[in-house]
């Protein structure tokens, strides 16, 4: 066994007993933090910030491929209009004016 200090209190650690952290509160008064209580707080707060962090991360992303997507999308609408407008006006010249021979 491994004892620590700390003001006013002394622990003993061992594998098999639960660890103890002190930490001081305001009023000299001191709060017990075990194992569960710590595993308490990472399964009820930090994983689920955790956890929206990575959605937000993930979905800024997404939003990223799509908006290129989008644009490229767009250029190629604008390039089909230019050509459909250049084969109106050749289909126009044709049947306005058909070739002689």
């Amino acid at each position: 066994m491994t004892g620590l200090t700390a003001p006013g209190r002394v622990w003993d650690v061992s594998p098999v007993q639960t660890l103890a952290v002190s930490h001081h509160i305001g009023g000299g008064d001191y709060m017990d933090m075990d194992i569960s209580v710590i595993t308490n707080l990472i399964s009820n707060q930090l994983f689920p910030i955790a956890i929206c962090l990575l959605l937000m991360w993930y979905i800024k992303g997404n939003q990223d491929k799509e908006r290129e997507t989008l644009e490229s999308l767009g250029k190629v609408v604008q390039e089909n209009t230019m050509v459909m407008r250049e084969l109106q006006t050749v289909v126009k010249e044709h049947l306005c004016n058909p070739p002689q021979k």
